[in-house]
């Protein structure tokens, strides 16, 4: 579990580094949504079509893998309002073409690899550790 939180902070800091998704993006259907108040309340609020956001960042989720973050361009009464990467891609399209873009793959085979690639680094640097500090003989039975 902890790989994998490890690979989804390592995701979420490569999107957040991205300057290309400092644009408007527009909401492609009627969604309710998670959304933060000036309070820093949460509540499921119905967003319409046509509605403009701007990318604010993303996060590792707890039963989601990844939350991202839209700000609202014109002021609401929300802060922002929280997508999840499954939802993402049919509420704003052109966002996910753009990350696409950038990854060079569709997100969900970028998460599933990464995840997988990032264990696998894990799994390396923990042998690579025991062997360090063990050796690679069995101790004095070696």
């Amino acid at each position: 579990m902890e790989s994998r939180n490890k690979a989804l902070v390592a995701i979420c800091n490569r999107i957040n580094d991205y300057e290309a998704f400092r644009r408007s993006y527009k909401l492609s259907s009627i969604c309710n949504a998670p959304v933060v108040d000036r309070n820093d309340r949460y509540q499921t609020s119905p967003l319409l079509e046509g509605e403009y956001f701007r990318f604010g960042s993303v996060r590792p989720g707890k039963s989601k893998r990844i939350i991202f973050r839209m700000r609202p361009a014109t002021p609401q009464t929300y802060r922002y309002a929280e997508f999840n990467d499954q939802n993402i891609a049919e509420c704003f399209p052109e966002l996910m073409d753009d990350l696409e873009k950038i990854l060079g793959t569709d997100f969900e085979t970028y998460l599933d690899n990464y995840e997988s690639f990032h264990k696998e680094q894990q799994q390396k640097e923990e042998a690579e550790i025991q062997s360090a500090v063990y050796g690679t003989s069995w101790g004095m039975f070696g």
